[in-house]
């Protein structure tokens, strides 16, 4: 009989093991889908300041989209979503003061782009956003993504 214990404590602990990795898997597949979303937006935003297609009432739309989105960066990288199928870097959860300095930079970089890309003439705008995407997603990828294999 004792030599059930062992395979009853197995049977039990299994299905945490299998719960907390869906967890990651889950949170990395989430984080994933809001990195599609936020590429999206700023495609369309460079489409626009860059004068490909003639949106730009779309603007502030795109824009409010990503402040949104951005605003979701501290979510994104919970705690045991640092394996598997990633492009974090784990500095993300090793350093994540700095981690999230950078994200707020970001946040920062992009209020300053909205208020210009409301006030200001395209030309400015399109300076505005070069600015952003070097400083807002320049600042976080370089430290805390890796170079993607694809």
């Amino acid at each position: 009989m004792h030599y059930l214990i062992p395979i009853i404590v197995a049977l039990l602990i299994s299905p945490l093991a299998t719960a907390e990795n869906l967890t990651a898997v889950n949170a990395i597949k989430y984080r994933k889908s809001v990195m599609v979303a936020i590429k999206g937006h700023n495609l369309a935003i460079k489409s626009i300041v860059r004068g490909h297609v003639p949106f730009k009432e779309q603007l502030p739309k795109h824009i409010a989209a990503l402040e949104d989105l951005l605003n979701e960066m501290d979510h994104l990288f919970p705690a045991g979503s640092d394996v598997g199928e990633t492009d974090a870097k784990s500095a993300i959860w090793n350093q994540p003061k700095r981690f999230l300095k950078a994200s707020k930079k970001a946040t920062n970089a992009l209020a300053i782009f909205k208020n210009i890309a409301a006030n200001g003439s395209i030309e400015d705008t399109a300076i505005a956003y070069k600015k952003f995407s070097k400083t807002g997603c320049g600042g976080c990828h370089k430290p805390f993504r890796k170079k993607s294999s694809k």
